[in-house]
């Protein structure tokens, strides 16, 4: 049974929206964009550093995190797993805007919601899965104010 068949469809939000996306697998950066359609402009970024650095300085309306496939060099001592831990604490420290994260990691998932990520999704994910997780916290956006 996939996980997509509890998950609620959500609208398209009405304005083009900003994302930033940290991923330096480029068929999943491709997939993305395919999956969102034509009403997002998004950005890309590969390396820990440049990420984290453009979440917090604003102007997404959503980042989405896949540490899994993000380049050194690290933001904190450890591996992978702190370092998503450690991006997320801090881009949710400096920003409202909404969080997915996504990991092939799934007993990361807690540890990367208690750190402030609105949305963990394990990956592989299923299609319809993905784009309502962007749609409800697009849809949040808006509804607490927050614009590009």
């Amino acid at each position: 049974m996939s996980a997509s068949n509890n998950v609620t469809t959500a609208s398209a939000p009405a304005a083009v929206r900003n994302i930033l996306i940290g991923c330096n697998e480029i068929y999943l950066a491709k997939a993305i964009k395919v999956l969102l359609g034509n009403f997002c402009e998004i950005t890309e970024r590969s390396r820990f550093d440049e990420f984290v650095r453009d979440a917090c300085t604003g102007g997404f309306d959503l980042v989405i995190l896949y540490s899994n496939c993000l380049s050194p060099p690290p933001l904190c001592a450890g591996g992978l797993f702190e370092n998503s831990v450690f991006a997320t604490k801090t881009i949710k420290s400096s920003t409202k805007v909404p969080i997915i994260a996504m990991t092939s990691m799934p007993e990361w998932r807690e540890s990367l919601l208690a750190a402030g990520a609105d949305v963990c999704l394990n990956t592989p994910f299923e299609a319809p899965e993905f784009r309502d997780a962007v749609l409800r916290c697009l849809n949040s956006v808006s509804a607490i104010g927050l614009s590009t």
